[in-house]
């Protein structure tokens, strides 16, 4: 679970204040961008609206405030090491495929039951050789087993990535030096004006 308030840029437990400002400053960039958009882009920014007023309202109201906190601590036991990444990851993060082609190999590899590198074979997204490269380099490679950079676990509070694009992303970011949101662009997993209006 993410916190509420890496929506809004803050840390944990800023005074209401802070989080009004922060709150008023990032809904006046979406609508600003809203402005501009092509309609699907538009949709997701009124939805990206309903997202911060909610979290918004729920860090500003006691009760669901002392909820969201049992929920966030619970989450919190958790905790982020160091781990060799996911085949399906890697396979991402050095562009060999999409994070759709890696949806439809998951699915194909729980209807089967197959090891994923086979599934991925199956499907021609990847060859033998591709296989085993990713096999070797995955040894080789540690990466947080958790959303530890601060963008990454805003946009996922933000719903605009899922958890397993962030982890690929800080992985990439880990190999390449480039920052999150240079490797946003490239996937094209946010549009741009969403990313400029959340991370000015």
């Amino acid at each position: 679970m993410q916190s509420l308030y890496a929506i809004f840029d803050l840390p944990e437990n800023s005074p209401d204040g802070h989080l009004h400002a922060a709150y008023t400053l990032i809904k006046t960039r979406l609508e600003d961008a809203s402005a501009d958009a092509d309609v699907t882009c538009s949709r997701k920014i009124k939805r990206l609206i309903q997202t911060i007023d909610s979290a918004y309202k729920t860090l500003l109201d006691p009760d669901l405030k002392r909820v969201y906190q049992d929920k966030l601590d619970a989450a919190k036991t958790a905790d982020i090491s160091e781990t060799h990444p996911r085949l399906g990851q890697l396979c991402v993060t050095s562009g060999i495929i999409t994070m759709e082609q890696l949806g439809e190999a998951v699915e194909q590899q729980i209807k089967t039951g197959m090891a994923l590198g086979e599934v991925l074979q199956d499907m021609q997204f990847i060859t033998q050789a591709e296989l085993d490269g990713l096999l070797i380099g995955q040894q080789m490679i540690d990466a947080p087993s958790g959303v530890s950079d601060p963008v990454a676990a805003r946009l996922v509070a933000l719903n605009l990535i899922t958890e397993d694009m962030a982890l690929i992303a800080q992985i990439e970011a880990k190999s390449t030096g480039r920052s999150f949101k240079e490797i946003m662009r490239r996937h094209d997993w946010v549009e741009e004006s969403i990313l400029n209006a959340v991370l000015q």
